[in-house]
């Protein structure tokens, strides 16, 4: 019985030749590092690495709402740092990116919802 099930499953995993999901790749480290930095008010750090990532992200066809994830969190970064102007820019190229983009008030504070809206 175990090697039919050994068998089958092998099938399954090594013979679907499925897409991996957008969720399952590799998260950008340089990304998620710079999205951190946001969030722990190090906003001068935060834009600086999130702006180099967007190259990179665009080089490896990076998800739109990745892209426009890094963009909102530059805005947040640009908020941080009492510049409403450039935060707005950041987040209408996020919008532009990912039209559908909301935020939600469980995730950032009022201030931003507020600055995106």
């Amino acid at each position: 019985m175990r090697p039919r099930f050994l068998s089958a499953f092998l099938a399954v995993v090594l013979g679907s030749g499925a897409p991996v999901p957008a969720r399952a790749q590799a998260v950008d480290p340089e990304m998620e590092r710079g999205i951190r930095q946001a969030q722990e008010g190090e906003s001068e750090q935060a834009i600086v690495t999130l702006r180099e990532a967007l190259p990179r992200l665009g080089e490896r066809h990076a998800p739109p709402r990745d892209i426009a994830r890094v963009h909102v969190y530059l805005g947040v970064a640009h908020l941080g740092l009492d510049d409403p102007a450039a935060a707005r820019a950041s987040f209408l190229e996020a919008l532009r990116v990912d039209p559908g983009l909301t935020l939600r008030s469980e995730e950032f504070p009022p201030r931003v919802v507020r600055a995106f809206e």
